[in-house]
């Protein structure tokens, strides 16, 4: 929509605007019903009248206040809606009335419920009942014999007034185009299923505010989202017996829910899940020690916004899987100059034995006093990350040690066991093993995280 202030339309042209402004605020017609009493001889000229810079109005109601009233409201509204014409707006108004010595005071109480707001509800603050230049009330009778009232009020409104509202109009509907053009590219970029949601019943709320055309706007971006939160579904990308690696994708992308994945099943029990922000799939480490061909059902669940998803699978079938945890901390060492051992304890549950080819290990150190000294040295990063081919056979079920040797792991390493002692830095390590069956080709990958680390 191109606006344009009153002032630099011709006056010819402002001056139509005006009465069409007013030709459209005029009242009710005329009704045949009996006139019972009236508060004036004859009907003033002006009544179902257009009249310059003045907006007519009628209205009807069951008593002298509420038709009173309702005119009143009516002014407001028609002056609301001459100059907001993008927003819906609905207006209450308490009208209170006393005679003090011949002499008639009207009190108001006027609430507004629009997105309009600041300057331009101040002024029309100004629009009172106590500057309506005339009115007119008539008590009439139906058919049915039933009496109700019609108020006739005139109120000046002049095309300078009409002017000075669309002016100060203009700078909130720009923030009001502006509101939507962000809410729509927030939607577009989002991944997150909260904010989605949230995003979607604000431009709903927005499209009953709004008239055409940011209406149509409005309800196109909230349809947008539902699109996109319809098509949300939970995808199993990888599994293997004990390892389930699940999506949830929509429209291409990969999106985040607010918290885990829901985890059911008759047999396997949840272990650890996690989200990874890197690839932005959710990695479910479960025991399936108690599960076989017959019984190995697993059911995953997600609430998006008022509707639930689910995904249904099994564990699968794994001659080769091996039951190994991890029995205890990390546990480093250093041994010479910049020569470190990494011990990492490990229980076989079952009696098979194991050989381990490869180790990933992400040490992570918290923020704090550690960082903020490393930062003023010019390093870079806040973990340790290394990947070590091993040759380890671990023959049997029990409790086993994987040890290996790092050499200078990175220009931090030397600083870890200072750290800890001296500026109480905490580490915690992530990673995982390759590791395959004895007498297989098959390698499978054990992944860890969050894992306490012991300095020795």
């Amino acid at each position: 929509m191109v606006s344009r202030s009153p002032s630099s339309l011709p006056a010819c042209l402002r001056s139509t605007l005006l009465f069409l402004l007013v030709a459209g605020m005029a009242g009710i017609s005329c009704k045949r019903d009996k006139l019972v009493e009236s508060s004036m001889g004859a009907r003033p000229a002006w009544v179902y009248g257009i009249e310059p810079e003045a907006v007519i109005v009628s209205a009807e109601g069951r008593t002298h206040d509420e038709a009173r009233d309702k005119a009143f409201t009516a002014v407001k509204e028609s002056i609301v809606n001459s100059v907001a014409v993008n927003v819906r707006s609905t207006v209450e108004i308490e009208v209170s009335e006393k005679v003090m010595n011949d002499v008639r005071i009207f009190s108001e109480n006027t609430q507004m419920n629009t997105t309009i707001t600041g300057t331009f509800l101040n002024s029309l603050r100004g629009i009172h009942i106590n500057r309506a230049s005339d009115w007119y009330r008539e008590l009439r009778r139906n058919r049915d014999r039933e009496r109700y009232v019609v108020y006739h009020v005139k109120y000046p409104f002049t095309e300078k007034e009409l002017a000075a509202y669309i002016r100060e109009w203009e700078a909130p509907d720009e923030t009001l185009n502006q509101e939507l053009r962000n809410l729509d590219a927030r939607a577009e970029l989002s991944e997150n299923i909260s904010e989605l949601v949230r995003l979607q019943t604000e431009a709903e709320r927005l499209a009953q505010v709004f008239k055409e055309p940011r209406r149509s706007m409005a309800l196109n971006t909230a349809s947008r989202i539902r699109g996109r939160l319809d098509d949300a579904a939970l995808e199993a990308t990888a599994h293997e017996r004990g390892d389930l690696t699940v999506a949830l994708r929509s429209n291409g992308s990969l999106l985040r829910l607010p918290g885990p994945v829901g985890f059911t099943s008759p047999c396997a029990r949840l272990e650890n899940q996690h989200f990874s922000e890197d690839d932005r799939q959710y990695y479910i480490r479960y025991d399936a020690a108690l599960c076989n061909a017959d019984h190995g059902a697993i059911t995953l669940k997600a609430r998006i916004g008022e509707r639930e998803i689910s995904l249904n699978t099994s564990v699968p079938e794994d001659p080769d899987h091996v039951r190994l945890r991890i029995s205890g901390p990390l546990r480093l060492q250093r041994l010479n100059g910049h020569l470190h051992e990494w011990q990492l304890p490990l229980r076989l549950l079952s009696a098979d034995s194991v050989e381990v080819a490869e180790i990933e290990v992400s040490l992570e150190r918290s923020t704090g006093r550690l960082l903020a000294a490393l930062s003023r040295k010019g390093r870079e990063g806040i973990y340790t990350h290394i990947r070590q081919p091993l040759d380890v056979s671990l023959n049997g079920s029990g409790d086993h040690f994987i040890k290996f040797h790092a050499d200078r792991i990175t220009n931090e390493a030397d600083d870890i066991f200072t750290s800890v002692f001296e500026n109480t830095a905490v580490y915690t390590a992530s990673g995982s093993l390759r590791y395959k069956k004895r007498g297989t080709d098959s390698f499978r990958t054990y992944r860890f995280d969050g894992l306490g680390v012991v300095l020795r």
